[in-house]
């Protein structure tokens, strides 16, 4: 048995190596030999720093580019330290046979790998078979190929696959990761066992922190169905293993974003300016009625929307949107109707296994009907708390959707679980079982030739090509100033006709001075300011004509501390000064970053607000 044991493994390692190079291959996520470096540097960067034994990736404002943050006095990326920390062997193997980094699509092509092994574990015999061999098998084949051939996840590595589609990739490599080693864990389940899921669980949220709900409805589950875990001290050993990684990625928070609750994105640095404004002050989506928010949703998920790209506050291009502003960014086809169906009759079935384990004439399908319950409470807890995450959010985005595809998966998986096929005689059972292989796998063709993106793949670097593109300078310049005003901008850092106006930085540091026209004093809904040692925040703009209530609508926010507004003088010319107030000032001394919001909630999505700032002073 131990022989056969290891052989298996070896078969599984195999296969799962040449299914990752397939994958990066035929994707074009490695062009070709060489080309196997992604453009995208953020995981890199933060690798790197580890390597230097600290979280920022570097303590100059000049390498804050796009949505990046400055924070607690260094740069910081927002997309979690579980993938750095993923590459951190890679890159120190690197490190030590002289080269300056490891191939990204390698490391993602090793995680692909360790990933398809633990997905064909689904495989293994169980030590107690609940039926036939050949049934059972045939189950965990059809899950094991909605899993790795997921058409969701193929088209999000033949997309774009910036750094944003790879945070999910690797959302959905550990997700269903941790749906195989449950369902796999069932057929010959340990209370030890239970527990070192758990742990892996919770470690979830350093990838991204949507998996936070994966991990309470792994831990829900593990305690519905393991006898051992629903004891006192089940339930405090399963949850404090859980709670491990959460609390880490708290820890991490407070330390590179200063809050434990902030990920980084109400800080993040963009020329986004109704993201940014939906972000870090307030949006209209928030008030959005239940009904129709619900309606929007539903159909961002399975009514299978037009793309709108960079158009990003575009109308009616899906027949449940709401008229309201939000940020959307439609550019992946993801689910549909189909899926829908089968997760209702998953559900379904999962139920009629759940009354058919209160019966003792099933005893001999007791797993099976075990697995069904749990596939579906695991997918039924990060459905509902997903949807609840997203339902009012003021930003939605395609790969946002793609949180769901582990849920959906194992709602599938329920289903598969829990239809029962006649076990006798055998020659029908085969050819259902072969139908249905065959429907399964003409659903995930189907999927695939529909599935399609709005963005091309970013080409691959080689190595030289990589060089070129990551030298940074390790100066640190700053706006040694106390104000900034309309017309005040050096000479030397007049932009060339192809920058717009409203991205033209002040003093050569990225984002500063973002949604300023310098000439004109024009704004866009949001400002980005850098200022140190500020005292006070004095703010002169000349409002909209015919606007009675101005000053309402400009407010501003020092990194995460909305400031209150202490007085409001009107000057000449129809202007009016504003002054917010500072607290702590003395703790302030280091450069933070200023955002002051131009107009009402509802205006978040015009190019310009109306407003015309003519001066900013902080001293």
């Amino acid at each position: 048995m131990a022989n056969l044991s290891g052989k298996w493994l070896w078969i599984r390692t195999v296969c799962g190596i040449a299914f990752a190079l397939l994958v990066v291959l035929s994707s074009g996520l490695i062009d070709g030999w060489g080309q196997w470096y992604s453009p995208s540097s953020h995981y890199r960067r933060q690798t790197e720093s580890l390597l230097r034994g600290t979280l920022a990736l570097s303590r100059s404002p000049t390498d804050t580019t796009h949505d990046l943050t400055w924070s607690e006095g260094g740069v910081h990326q927002v997309w979690g330290l579980g993938v750095p920390l993923w590459r951190l062997p890679f890159e120190a193997v690197a490190r030590v046979f002289g080269f300056q980094a490891f191939p990204d699509r390698l490391a993602f092509a090793a995680a692909l790998a360790l990933w398809a092994v633990i997905v064909l574990s689904l495989l293994t015999p169980a030590k107690h078979p609940s039926e036939t061999s050949e049934a059972s098998h045939g189950r965990n084949s059809l899950i094991m190929g909605l899993i790795l051939l997921c058409p969701v996840f193929l088209e999000l590595c033949n997309s774009r696959f910036d750094i944003y589609e790879e945070a999910v990739a690797y959302e959905y490599l550990f997700g269903t990761g941790i749906l195989a080693g449950l369902l796999t864990h069932l057929r010959s389940s340990t209370y030890r066992g239970a527990v070192l899921l758990a742990l892996f669980a919770g470690l979830g949220p350093l990838i991204r922190p949507t998996l936070f709900f994966y991990g309470v409805g792994t831990v829900a589950a593990l305690i519905l169905v393991q006898p051992k875990a629903r004891t006192l001290r089940g339930i405090i050993a399963i949850g404090s293993a859980f709670a491990m990684g959460p609390l880490l990625v708290l820890a991490t928070n407070h330390l590179r974003f200063g809050h434990p609750m902030e990920f980084g994105h109400q800080l993040n640095l963009q020329h986004l300016f109704g993201s940014m404004y939906a972000t870090r002050f307030d949006h209209p989506f928030a008030k959005e009625p239940l009904m129709s928010s619900a309606r929007e949703l539903v159909g961002l998920l399975f009514g299978s929307p037009d793309f709108n790209g960079n158009d990003f506050y575009r109308k009616n291009f899906f027949s449940a949107q709401s008229p309201t502003p939000r940020w959307r960014e439609i550019y992946l086809r993801t689910y549909d109707w189909l899926w829908f169906g089968g997760m209702v009759a998953g559900g379904l079935f999962s139920v009629r296994s759940a009354f058919r384990l209160r019966s003792s004439n099933e005893s001999q399908h007791r797993t099976r009907h075990l697995s069904a319950v749990t596939a579906a409470i695991w997918s039924l807890c990060p459905s509902i708390l997903l949807f609840t995450f997203y339902l009012r959010n003021g930003v939605i985005s395609s790969r946002y959707l793609i949180d769901f595809a582990p849920a959906f998966i194992s709602a599938l998986s329920a289903l598969i679980l829990g239809f029962d096929l006649p076990l006798k005689p055998i020659r029908p059972q085969s050819i259902l079982l072969r139908l249905a292989g065959s429907g399964v796998i003409l659903w995930i063709a189907f999927e695939g030739v529909i599935t399609q993106s709005h963005y091309l793949r970013t080409p691959s670097l080689a190595y030289d090509q990589w060089l070129s593109w990551n030298t940074r300078s390790n100066t640190a310049p700053f706006l040694n100033v106390a104000s900034l005003s309309t017309g005040s901008m050096p000479v030397s850092l007049e932009a060339p006709e192809s920058v717009p106006p409203l991205r033209l930085p002040w003093d050569g540091i990225p984002h500063n001075g973002a949604g300023w026209d310098k000439v004109t004093g024009d704004t866009a809904s949001v400002v980005i300011l850098f200022v140190d040692e500020p005292q006070f925040i004095r703010v002169d703009v000349h409002p909209p004509k015919n606007t009675s209530q101005a000053a309402p609508w400009v407010r501003a926010k020092l990194d995460r501390e909305h400031l209150p507004l202490t007085s409001i003088t009107k000057l000449p010319e129809g202007r009016i000064r504003l002054i917010f107030e500072v607290r702590d000032a003395e703790k302030k001394a280091q450069p933070q970053v200023l955002f002051l919001a131009f107009g009402p909630p509802e205006a978040l999505d015009a190019s310009l607000s109306g407003y015309q700032l003519q001066s900013v002073n902080w001293r």
